[in-house]
């Protein structure tokens, strides 16, 4: 085994992915049994003409997931709550991209399956999919995710961890998810990647912020 894949095995057995009855492996297969596979051929056609959407893919799955769970509410424009002012212009997301590569996807979808298959399932399979095609591990996705109808930029600032914060902060904020300074110290080695090393431990980066996203979503 590789150096890189003894990494990835050994990150994978630190964090321990928790589970939600709600969700369950092959939600639409009755409903949409082609979703998965329309997703993989969509990402393994387009990823490895931009690897580096890879990364922005998971980290917009990361931001998503850490204000108000998994439900594609970074996605949204406009709510009747917050009109215009939606995670999607909260300071922490200003610099997300891949909106459009979700977008294109969730076409497809609609035409295949309307109405059927959730933004949020399609992001958390979509960042996935992207981790195994530039070389990272494969696991199983639940699926059955809901997708939000709230969505507050002020929140992002609330919610999503700051770089800038100190060990106090972020520790309380870990706590609020479920993650403990074993989860911290992963997201500090994330900070570090991605404001120092970014474009040389991209993979590992990917990797990384995924596995915290998997232990905050389900």
């Amino acid at each position: 085994m590789t150096t890189f894949g003894y990494l990835c095995s050994l990150i994978l057995m630190c964090i321990l992915v928790s589970s939600n009855a709600q969700l369950q492996q092959n939600f639409y297969a009755k409903s949409c049994p082609k979703v998965e596979k329309i997703i993989l051929e969509y990402v393994h056609k387009h990823i490895p003409n931009a690897p580096s959407l890879a990364a922005a893919l998971i980290r917009m799955h990361f931001h998503d997931c850490f204000v108000r769970g998994c439900d594609a509410s970074v996605l949204l424009n406009f709510t009747s709550s917050s009109g215009s002012q939606t995670e999607k212009v909260g300071i922490p997301n200003l610099t997300l991209r891949g909106f459009s590569f979700i977008d294109d996807i969730k076409k497809i979808i609609e035409a295949e399956c309307p109405g059927v298959v959730s933004c949020a399932d399609i992001i958390s399979l979509v960042a996935r999919d992207s981790i195994v095609v530039i070389g990272g591990p494969f696991w199983n996705v639940p699926t059955g995710r809901r997708d939000g109808t709230i969505s507050i930029a002020s929140e992002t600032l609330s919610d999503i961890p700051s770089p800038f914060s100190n060990f106090s902060t972020l520790q309380n904020d870990f706590a609020k998810k479920g993650l403990d300074l074993k989860d911290w110290s992963y997201y500090l080695v994330l900070t570090l990647l991605e404001s120092l090393f970014a474009r040389h431990f991209q993979t590992v980066y990917t990797i990384l912020l995924e596995l915290l996203v998997l232990k905050i979503h389900l």
